[in-house]
């Protein structure tokens, strides 16, 4: 095509160094590992460095014994500091990168800024959102103080309510000091133990009727408990409210303000969790939606039926608004707005029903204050934080993290979540079995040619990364590469044309191959075949073969049940739709693979680096980390 003279032949040094791990399979040949002679240099170079500085020490000390070791005072030297050469090639070049890193952390709409800002009420635990990595150590101890002072709290909240529990169960007996058997001082002493207990609790009271921005956990009970001094304090003054079934609460409504001091403790104490995973979380990935109508459009083109909503998992420097997105949205506050006011209005109907049932004024108090005692919501905060600290701990094993409840809605409106198939398949998950070379062709030589043809986006790259060592300084240069759907890749090197795929991409293209029977002789067990032909001959064929994790088949059968479809993009002839739902045994239609148009539109998304992003899911880029976190927002919202 190009010119009646052969091309020019570019060799580049590389040694077999030894055999690979891979087992044999049939006559196949072994994978050779092969490491680039620069590689073997700075082997040599690390082993003889010691040995090179010991010799240049012992011969500095002979000298210095020879001609005497002369002082030099610190600017009376006449030597010259030699200036440094800049390499202006390699400067520019480092430039260049640091430009283009600028450029793909910049975006125009960020995510925080298309998104309104959650109007509800935020229980923040410190005052001040953590804006910079330089803030970890003082942010930290923010939460730890906090974390603390209510520690302390419920301590003595606790042992106030133990003391109230035994003066209730035991009152009227003779465990009793005689001076608490007569009604006036028993019930002024639980009055005072009551009013100590609120005092150390008065936090909870100033947040409960802070009632601007809605009803908060808070409110329900301080309501409950102004209900109930105020009641005590009537058995203190009116001794019939006693006589007509009554009774005193103090001990219930310590009770609620030590479950509800529970909930705070565990509120904090998840929020720490989630900030240690991502404070100390070296590669930082958040999960964003596609807000591009067009793009996700084009990605979900013939895969997804109805508007599309998708979310892809985004690389960045810094994962903002932590504080606030993990202390909004708390379901119980919203579990008190209605439950408090709906127990507030039965148990009013029940006092007034009772009361004209019985024509007792008293009596109806006593059932009115008794009703809303059990049913005003203080376990609430309790309740919604274990669950989300139990979640955390859970995900923080997968390397993941989901930021409260806020987090947790940012997937409640997606319909699809986004992915390379090269996650799906980790550097474990694929395999070369074997080699088997025809036309003459050497297996160190096809090695290098498929190795570069194979885009990196492939689970097989990463086999291939695993017998190839200083990889990028031995492999030929590629140019035209064009991925055709199903079929495998095509490109050139050398001026000459390099299939690698399956059988029908060498069909396709006119050359030559090998009978299906003699390719189902390897193909067996799940194995494939992946054909290497150049210049229109076959000239190698490897059998490799994929696994799946079982921890990330576990997510997504898990996530195949809310209904969420994955659509992944793949590079590679044997992920498909079959292949990938056969492996991970789940149902045909959950993963769809794009096509080469799809797969155009989502490349920018799958490679974007943000230089911040919104706290809602953290994880470590990982499949499993993602899905994980997906799976658990999902359950939780």
């Amino acid at each position: 095509i190009y010119s009646k003279k052969p091309p020019e032949i570019i060799e580049r040094p590389a040694t077999i160094k030894s055999k690979s791990k891979f087992d044999k399979t049939g006559d196949l040949e072994q994978i050779p590992t092969i490491v680039a002679v620069e590689e073997l240099e700075k082997t040599k170079i690390l082993l003889t460095r010691e040995e090179i500085k010991q010799r240049e020490e012992k011969a500095q000390e002979q000298k210095e014994e020879e001609q005497g070791v002369q002082i030099v005072l610190d600017g009376f030297d006449d030597e010259t500091k030699q200036i440094a050469k800049i390499d202006e090639e390699l400067a520019e070049q480092q430039l260049k990168e640091r430009r283009k890193e600028k450029v793909n952390k910049f975006r125009i709409f960020a995510p925080e800024d298309i998104e309104d800002a959650k109007k509800q009420d935020k229980d923040t635990v410190v005052k001040k959102e953590y804006e910079s990595a330089n803030e970890q150590s003082t942010f930290s101890k923010r939460l730890d103080e906090s974390l603390s002072s209510v520690s302390l709290s419920l301590k003595i909240t606790g042992v106030l309510t133990l003391i109230l529990g035994l003066l209730t169960g035991f009152k009227d007996s003779s465990y009793l000091p005689s001076l608490l058997l007569e009604n006036t001082p028993y019930i002024i002493t639980l009055l005072i133990l009551f009013v100590a207990v609120c005092i150390v609790n008065s936090g909870v009271f100033i947040h409960g009727f802070k009632i601007k921005n809605g009803v908060n956990s808070d409110f329900a009970v301080s309501l409950a408990e102004i209900v109930i001094f105020a009641h005590t304090v009537l058995l203190l003054f009116d001794s019939n409210l006693l006589i007509d079934d009554g009774t005193s609460y103090p001990f219930a409504g310590a009770f609620a303000l030590c479950l509800n001091g529970l909930g705070k403790y565990v509120f904090i104490t998840r929020i720490r969790t989630n900030f240690d995973f991502m404070a100390n979380q070296k590669e930082k990935y958040t999960v964003e939606p596609i807000v591009n109508e067009v793009d996700a459009g084009i990605i979900s083109r013939g895969l997804l039926t109805g508007e599309p909503n998708l979310k892809a998992s985004i690389k960045t420097d810094f994962a903002t608004k932590f504080l606030d997105i993990a202390s909004a949205d708390e379901p119980a506050n919203i579990i008190c707005k209605y439950v408090c006011f709906i127990s507030l209005a039965l148990s009013a109907v029940v006092a007034v029903a009772v009361g004209l049932a019985n024509q007792n004024v008293n009596y109806a108090i006593n059932v009115f204050v008794c009703a809303l005692c059990i049913t005003a919501p203080c376990y609430a905060l309790f309740c919604t934080n274990n669950t989300l600290l139990s979640v955390s701990k859970q995900l923080r094993t997968r390397g993941a993290m989901v930021n409260g409840f806020e987090g947790a809605s940012v997937t409640s409106d997606a319909n699809a979540i986004v992915i390379e198939a090269q996650d799906l398949f980790s550097a474990r998950s694929c395999e070369i079995h074997g080699i088997k070379t025809f036309n003459g062709a050497k297996a160190d030589d096809v090695i290098l040619k498929t190795a570069s043809v194979i885009n990196t986006k492939s689970p097989l790259a990463s086999a291939f990364d695993d017998v190839i060592i200083g990889k990028q300084a031995i492999l030929p240069e590629v140019d035209d590469i064009v991925y055709e759907d199903r079929l495998g890749t095509s490109a050139w090197i050398y001026r000459k044309k390099i299939l690698v795929g399956t059988r029908d991409l060498l069909v396709h293209h006119g050359v030559p191959v090998l009978k299906e029977e003699y390719e189902r002789k390897y193909a067996r067990k799940g194995r494939r075949v992946l054909y290497l032909a150049e210049a229109g001959k076959l000239m190698a064929m490897f059998v490799v073969s994929y696994s799946a994790e079982p921890q990330l088949k576990k997510s997504l059968k898990k996530l195949e049940k809310s209904g969420m479809t994955i659509l992944v993009r793949s590079a590679d002839p044997f992920i498909n739709d079959e292949s990938i739902a056969e492996l991970f045994e789940i149902p045909d239609g959950y993963i769809r693979v794009m096509n080469s148009s799809n797969g155009r539109a989502f490349e920018k998304y799958s490679n974007l680096f943000a230089e911040k992003s919104p706290a809602y899911i953290v994880h470590n880029g990982s499949a499993l980390g993602f899905v994980s976190a997906v799976s658990a927002a999902e359950d939780l919202q």
